[in-house]
């Protein structure tokens, strides 16, 4: 028994911060759009899907190879008035090949990776001096101190007179409200990401590992973590920005505001539950 709770402590400090922010960053670009949508209707997601779909389904196509994935058809940016899909990625693999099936798990997420480097990126390019340098950090605790500190600081100095700071707000709607992978992306996803928890467990629980073996291996993942705090602090920024327009353009419309928080409690109660124990996470770090 000691060996299974030791196992879960570990795959849960390895892991849980990146499913933590998956979560949240799923409710927010869930809620987001969702504002969007009964704001402006479908003209929303096209004017912010020319981009962030593109960035969505390439990062589904990246990690087709790294599987032993056969791309069949891939779409960057088409909409569908039917079904209401932007874009797509088809494609194949060997059932019975467990690396395989492990990489749905991947690629079925990899969207939230791909939109969160994305959005480091442009802010790394568009606005230079507001994002923290995470270069020289060293643990969990210190690379989502670094991306918080940059989003602290681009809500305090924003130089709203300079052409970047506009179209990295852009990027961010745009990318932001794409980032999350979609119902289909998740079920895909579901099979290879059971299988690989729990060979990790049992890898885990077999070996028992030392604290500070499971220290190191949770360092490794920290910079990713740090980059999906950014992301999710710019989308919790971003959604904040689509609740304003609920409440101005919505009401004339008639959808007021306390309607639609209401419709999306749901969304709201994940992000909030999640980003609680988030909290804790980074305070026990």
């Amino acid at each position: 028994m000691d060996a299974l709770l030791d196992a879960l402590r570990a795959l849960a400090a390895i892991a849980g911060p990146i499913a933590l922010c998956a979560v949240i960053l799923h409710a927010l670009e869930r809620v987001t759009t969702s504002a969007l949508l009964a704001t402006f209707g479908r003209p929303a997601v096209l004017v912010t899907g020319w981009l962030g779909t593109p960035i969505h389904e390439l990062s589904h196509a990246a990690l087709c190879p790294v599987f032993g994935h056969t791309i069949v058809e891939l779409k960057l940016f088409q909409p569908s008035s039917k079904d209401g899909t932007l874009g797509y990625v088809r494609h194949g693999y060997n059932p019975h090949n467990p690396w395989a099936v492990i990489g749905n798990a991947f690629i079925g997420l990899a969207p939230l990776f791909g939109g969160s480097l994305a959005l480091w990126g442009a802010a790394r390019w568009l606005v230079p001096d507001l994002i923290g340098d995470a270069s020289t950090a060293s643990s969990l605790r210190s690379h989502v101190s670094a991306s918080l500190n940059s989003v602290t600081a681009l809500a305090t100095y924003a130089d709203v007179s300079s052409w970047r700071f506009w179209v990295f707000t852009y990027v961010v709607l745009c990318v932001g409200s794409h980032l999350a992978p979609s119902g289909e992306d998740l079920r895909g996803a579901l099979p290879g990401g059971a299988l690989l928890l729990l060979l990790t467990f049992a890898g885990l629980a077999v070996a028992r590992p030392e604290h500070a073996t499971i220290a190191r291996a949770a360092s490794v993942v920290s910079p990713m973590v740090g980059i999906l705090a950014l992301a999710v602090a710019l989308c919790a920024a971003l959604h904040v920005l689509a609740l304003g327009f609920v409440a101005t353009v919505g009401r004339v419309r008639g959808v007021p505001l306390l309607g639609f928080i209401l419709h999306e409690l749901r969304w709201y109660a994940l992000a909030i539950g999640a980003g609680t124990l988030g909290v804790f996470t980074f305070l026990a770090a």
